[in-house]
C-alpha cells in the first residue's frame, strides 16, 4: 500500500510539472461493472483517475472507486470492502495508420490486503472502432492465499459504431477463465457481454448499456442476495475529461 501511495503522490507531483501531458477523468455511474460482475453491490459509483502521459507511448496512472460486495464479511461482520485504488504502468504504440497497440500491468488495491493483485494486459485497437484485448494475472483475488488465490486470464472484444457526430452504438464481448474459476467446484469460466448506446453532449460523454454474464458470482463468492446477481443489468454513466 505505501507504494502504492508514492506512485499517486509522483502523478501529483508530474501533473505540476508536465501539465500538457497530465490528464484526468471523473465518473459517476449507476453501477461499477467489470467483466460482467458488478463491484459495487449493483449501486452508484463515483470514480476518478489520473494519467501521465509522454510523446514516446509510455503512460502511467492511478485509479480510484467506490466498492461494496454485500456478504462479503470479516470475522468481525464488518464489511471490509469500501475503496478500491489501482495504480497502472503502459507503452502504446502506432503500428500503422490503422492500428495502434497498448501494453502494460496493472495492481489493484482494496481495504484488505490480502485481496491486492496485479494483471499484465495488451490490446490492438483498430480504427478507433474495434479494440481486441488479452489480460492475465498470476494471483487473481487474495493475493497472500495460495489456497485461494490461481492465475486467471481472459479475451475480450469491444466495437464502436458511430451514428453521427453525438450518438454511437457500443458493443461488448469477453471470456474469462484460468485455474481460479476453473479449478474450483463452485466457480467456472464465463462469458460476459453488453450492448449499449452513447452520446457525447458538450463536455459529458454518456453511456447507457444492457449488460449481462452467465455467471452469478461476484469476486469468487457464491451469490445468495439480488444485489450480488450479476445478469440482466442496465448501466448508466457519465464521464467527462479534465482538463476541458
Amino acid at each position: 500500500m505505501k507504494s502504492v501511495k508514492i506512485l499517486a503522490l509522483g502523478l501529483m507531483v508530474a501533473a505540476g510539472v508536465a501539465n500538457a501531458g497530465v490528464t484526468s477523468t471523473l465518473t459517476a455511474a449507476t453501477d461499477y461493472n467489470l467483466r460482467g460482475i458488478s463491484q459495487n453491490a449493483k449501486g452508484p459509483v463515483l470514480q476518478a483517475s489520473l494519467d501521465v502521459a509522454s510523446q514516446s507511448g509510455l503512460y502511467m496512472g492511478a485509479f480510484i472507486s467506490s466498492v461494496s460486495f454485500d456478504g462479503n464479511k470479516s470475522k468481525q461482520q464488518t464489511e471490509y470492502f469500501s475503496l478500491e485504488r489501482d495504480v497502472y504502468v503502459g507503452y502504446k504504440i502506432k503500428a500503422s495508420e490503422d492500428l495502434s497497440l497498448d501494453f502494460g500491468g496493472k495492481y489493484y488495491t482494496y481495504n484488505s490486503n490480502s485481496l491486492n493483485h496485479g494483471e499484465i494486459y495488451s490490446s490492438a485497437t483498430y480504427k478507433s472502432n474495434l479494440k481486441g484485448s488479452v489480460y492475465y494475472s498470476p494471483n487473481f483475488i487474495n493475493g497472500d492465499d495460495t489456497s485461494i488465490s490461481k492465475p486467471a486470464y481472459g479475451i475480450a472484444l469491444d466495437g464502436l459504431k458511430t451514428l453521427s457526430a453525438d450518438f454511437s452504438l457500443l458493443a461488448h464481448i469477453g471470456y474469462n477463465t484460468g485455474e481460479y474459476w476453473t479449478e474450483n467446484g463452485s466457480r467456472s469460466a464465463y462469458l460476459d457481454y453488453s450492448v449499449g448506446a452513447g452520446y457525447k453532449m458538450s463536455k459529458l460523454d454518456w453511456a447507457l448499456q444492457y449488460v449481462n454474464t452467465n455467471t452469478t458470482l461476484a469476486k469468487g463468492n457464491r451469490v445468495t442476495t439480488d444485489k450480488m446477481n450479476n445478469a440482466n443489468r442496465i448501466v448508466l454513466s457519465v464521464t467527462t475529461k479534465l482538463p476541458w
